[in-house]
């Protein structure tokens, strides 16, 4: 990497969306309200390795620094982001992870992880892997309700007839989607993530017209949501959640064509769904459902201590599920608080 090569902090650039607005490649991931989301909530540090021209940015790799007792210290490219493209990095840039390397180890990290394939020749192996899936969006949307799998088209017209879907972004619909969000975890045998989390997305992101929260309604009762975030012409679902007693009437298709059909009218090019393991074949059969490039994606994890390149080790989670499902919500609710800091 060139020598312009700079560390900051984009909470301290007043200017720094409108840089990063300009940079080929850059995501909603790359901007202030996710940094200031992660940063208020865990106080995780930011540290941002770009290179530049006068007024624009070349390149950007964002580290957060994730400094626990439990887990470790680390630089991780970002916390809890499904991918983080690493802007303006090309094969040519080979040895750009150098100075990474040596910046973290002068803060003691024990390793850095990489939420994006490398652009170099020899790729090494990665830690991990999952599907992306992208929607290409056509504001003629009967058109693009026609690619859709046959059974999900069948499943967003079962639903209109008994459910109805609003956007709502208030404080009260965060309250009604944080309601969905630990009935969910619940069920999956999973802690919630704390409720200052999303009070942070409203406050940093919904509220800044970054993010919408959809709902499906019925009757009057709030029976799924799902959260999304945008930046230039890219859609991310980023959050969903349902009362499981509704499934039955396929509230998330509908709430999935509905986001469509507002984001498509807006102009936007593509929605992406997020990461998606490769067990989890029921969550991977509802995306492919709306037609969109199934990619593969993996992270990397070089562990500084040894410079090698490390898998990451997965452990059962069979009788941690049964044990979350068995506890009750308070309980629930405090390990998430305390837990999720220590994740990243």
């Amino acid at each position: 990497m060139d020598s312009s090569l700079e560390i900051v902090n984009p909470l301290e650039i007043k200017n720094w969306d409108d840089l990063i607005a300009e940079l080929p490649g850059s995501s909603f991931f790359h901007t202030r309200p996710w940094v200031e989301v992660l940063h208020q909530t865990y106080k995780y540090l930011p540290f941002y390795f770009i290179s530049r021209n006068k007024t624009t940015l070349n390149r950007v790799i964002p580290f957060m620094e994730i400094n626990s007792l439990i887990t470790g210290k680390r630089g991780v490219s970002l916390p809890f982001t499904d991918t983080c493209r690493l802007t303006g990095i090309t094969p040519a840039d080979e040895k750009f992870l150098d100075e990474v390397i040596i910046f973290g180890k002068s803060r003691k990290w024990n390793y850095i992880e990489l939420r994006d394939d490398l652009a170099v020749e020899n790729k090494p192996v990665p830690s991990a892997s999952f599907y992306e899936h992208i929607v290409s969006l056509d504001k003629d949307t009967e058109r693009l309700f026609k690619t859709f799998r046959s059974s999900t088209r069948r499943n967003i017209s079962k639903a209109e007839k008994v459910l109805s879907v609003e956007r709502k972004n208030t404080p009260e619909a965060l309250q009604a989607y944080y309601r969905l969000h630990c009935l969910t975890r619940k069920r999956q045998g999973v802690p919630p993530q704390s409720f200052r989390f999303f009070q942070n997305i409203f406050k940093y992101v919904i509220s800044r017209d970054k993010g919408n929260i959809f709902f499906a309604k019925h009757a009057q009762e709030t029976i799924a949501g799902m959260i999304f975030f945008h930046h230039k012409q890219e859609v991310i679902y980023k959050y969903g959640a349902s009362d499981f007693k509704f499934q039955s009437f396929r509230p998330n298709n509908l709430l999935m064509w509905e986001a469509i059909k507002f984001y498509a009218a807006k102009k936007f090019q593509k929605l992406t769904l997020g990461r998606t393991e490769f067990s989890h074949e029921g969550l991977r059969q509802f995306k492919t459902g709306f037609n969109p490039d199934e990619i593969v994606r993996h992270y990397y994890r070089l562990d500084l201590r040894t410079g090698d390149y490390v898998q990451e080790i997965v452990k059962p989670e069979n009788y941690r599920e049964k044990l979350f499902k068995l506890l009750p919500m308070t309980g629930l609710k405090f390990i998430g608080r305390v837990a999720y800091k220590h994740m990243g």
